[in-house]
């Protein structure tokens, strides 16, 4: 036993000697630089001659990654032009070879002067009619220009982003989103975002968001501190930064005094009584009578957000059907217009105990309850959007046994498929953009893309040190293609072969979305349909077609028979009184678009003519 223990010792301290300790230095080239000013970064790393990469992280976290840079004699450099204004660190990371150990420099501290130059925008506003009889049908027309903002990227987009808030003087009277100026077809709100109270306002156009674990302290574990005890401040917070769009609060997260299971502090267990959830329920509905659609629980075929008495096992399915049985009577006696959606499942393939469709067939037969089917569209292979094709099959087929039909939300999904390494970079626009083409053309009536900003395997569109990326513009790229057209017939969706989907607009515009599935950026020549003139990237870049032939890839590009109709922002009204009224209309800006108002529309309202006998 002893030559044993003592062969064991020595083998356990010659592979301690095989790995060499490293040491990881960074400096920059300046530590004061102004906005869009470039900061070259210096990594050194000693021990032993190491090779490989050095990841720079911004802010001490590592969802801010920067860039990488390769050694070579032991140092590398990486150069930054992107970095926001205000207080900035960042930490030179390296991950070790075959014989060195990892190790992380110290932080290098910076001061980033200036501000992110606005582009200006022009607001415009015409009225119809000008004048009329007390309850006529005033109609407000708004435009909005941005005109380009070229300088440190990210540029501003030079697409209508968000809403129009019209004023009667000094009272507002309404807000519209921005559409095609005719037609109308697919809705706005088939775009949605999960973004939290604490970011900068994201510069894409959405028309619903979703709370969650994105955001800080607002699930029911976190409010409810005690039994009776609320502290609302985060939530509060939330709901009043995105006042006017819709909301989705997903209900979730036993707080541990109220958890049947002792041992669960992450708040999967169910409640110990149900006493506890319905006063909950009465509490946060009686406060925020604008929140309209009310999600019950979050990914419960998965242990970790529903869970049972022993470690990694399910949690029980008829509790959760009734506790959608006690929220649907309880949320609607406060809020009739309230809206259910049921437990939004993942995990949309055959096979496995998390399954979601065999979770929801039981949910179902337990006498679960709600009025929109609510699901999580999280692909099982990287970068394959094309997925979501037998994943909504799946879920029409679990409704058809069940003889129900109700209305399919994809309430979060992104590129993350629980693998690593995360999309690359240059495939993440393409993906979300094909996400938003296919479901909609599954009948998937709200997607909310997950998410604004996190870590990078999520679908980050934004971090605290270079702020919103490219996936910015494929988002608002995909909106104007899809916004207010109409699709024609079914999409030809096979997987390995082009995929495409037909749309058409008033005054004879019609438009195909193509591309080519794969995963290796291949790139392939398609002859594209008669009388298509030129074609949009995911950029929002537009180039003239010739030839007959286009090339095409794993990123969708929408061809054109000609420009989609300018966007702008309708609000039609009879609650004008009688008088002369000086309506404006304001865009409240965005992160990289200035704020501007109208001129003021006159419109006169008079009195209706009596009859006299």
């Amino acid at each position: 036993m002893r030559a044993v223990l003592t062969l064991l010792l020595l083998t356990v301290a010659t592979a301690c000697q095989a790995q060499v300790s490293t040491t990881t230095g960074l400096t920059a080239s300046t530590t004061t630089p102004s906005y869009g000013a470039s900061v070259t970064f210096t990594a050194t790393v000693t021990g032993s001659r190491p090779t490989g990469t050095v990841t720079f992280v911004g802010n001490n976290n590592p969802a801010n990654v920067l860039g990488t840079c390769t050694l070579s004699n032991g140092s590398c450099t990486f150069a930054l032009n992107t970095l926001l204004p205000g207080a900035q660190s960042v930490v030179a990371k390296y991950g070790r070879d075959s014989g060195k150990m990892a190790s992380n420099s110290s932080a290098v501290n910076l001061t980033v002067s200036g501000s992110i130059p606005l582009a200006s925008t022009t607001t415009t506003l015409s009225a119809s009619p000008t004048s009329g009889p007390y309850g006529t049908t005033v109609t407000f027309i708004a435009g909005l220009t941005p005109t380009p903002n070229w300088g440190p990227p990210p540029a501003s987009t030079v697409t209508a982003v968000g809403s129009m808030t019209f004023y009667n003087g000094a009272t507002a009277i309404g807000t519209a989103p921005f559409l095609p100026a005719v037609g109308s077809g697919i809705s706005t709100s088939l775009f949605g975002l999960t973004t939290g109270a604490y970011n900068p306002t994201p510069s894409v156009n959405y028309r619903t968001g979703r709370s969650w674990n994105y955001q800080r302290n607002i699930s029911w574990k976190d409010i409810n501190t005690s039994n009776g005890v609320y502290d609302w401040t985060n939530l509060d917070a939330w709901v009043a930064k995105y006042a006017g769009e819709d909301l989705i609060y997903t209900i979730g997260k036993t707080p541990q005094w109220a958890s049947l299971y002792s041992s669960s502090p992450s708040g999967c267990s169910p409640p110990s009584s149900l006493t506890y959830w319905d006063k909950y329920l009465t509490a946060i509905a009686t406060r925020y009578p604008q929140i309209k659609y009310w999600e019950i629980w979050n990914e419960p075929n998965d242990y970790h957000g529903w869970c049972g008495a022993t470690t990694g096992s399910n949690g029980p399915i008829p509790t959760l059907a009734t506790m959608s049985q006690h929220a649907n009577s309880i949320i609607k006696a406060i809020n009739p217009s309230a809206v259910i959606l049921s437990p939004p499942c993942d995990s949309w393939y055959p096979g496995g105990a998390e399954n979601g469709a065999t979770w929801m067939t039981t949910f179902l037969a337990e006498g679960g309850v709600f009025d929109i089917f609510a699901f999580h569209g999280y692909t099982r292979s990287s970068g394959m959007a094309e997925d979501e094709v037998p994943i909504v099959a799946s879920i029409r087929s679990v409704m058809a046994a069940a003889s129900i039909s109700r209305p399919i939300w994809d309430t979060e999904a992104g590129w993350y498929t629980g693998a690593q390494p995360v999309l690359p970079t240059a495939r993440q626009p393409g993906f979300l953009a094909k996400m938003y083409i296919i479901q909609q053309s599954l009948g998937v009536a709200r997607f909310l893309w997950y998410q604004y900003s996190d870590a990078p395997q999520w679908g980050q569109m934004w971090n605290s040190s270079t702020g919103e990326n490219a996936n910015v513009t494929a988002y608002n790229a995909v909106y104007n293609w899809l916004t207010g057209a109409t699709l024609s017939g079914l999409c030809t969706l096979n997987i390995d072969s082009v995929e495409t989907c037909n749309y058409t607009r008033p005054r004879g515009y019609s438009a195909q979305a193509v591309w080519e599935t794969n995963s290796t950026r291949s790139t392939y020549t398609y002859s594209y349909p008669p009388g298509m003139t030129q074609y949009i990237d995911v950029t929002g870049a537009v180039h003239s077609l010739s030839g007959g032939t286009v090339t095409i890839g794993d990123a969708p590009i929408l061809l054109e028979n000609g420009n989609i109709p300018a966007y702008s922002a309708t609000l039609s009204t009879t609650a004008l009184p009688v008088g002369t009224h000086s309506v404006t209309a304001t865009y409240g800006g965005d992160t990289y678009d200035a704020p501007s108002t109208s001129s003021p529309a006159m419109v006169t309202m008079t009195r209706p003519r009596t009859r006299t006998q």
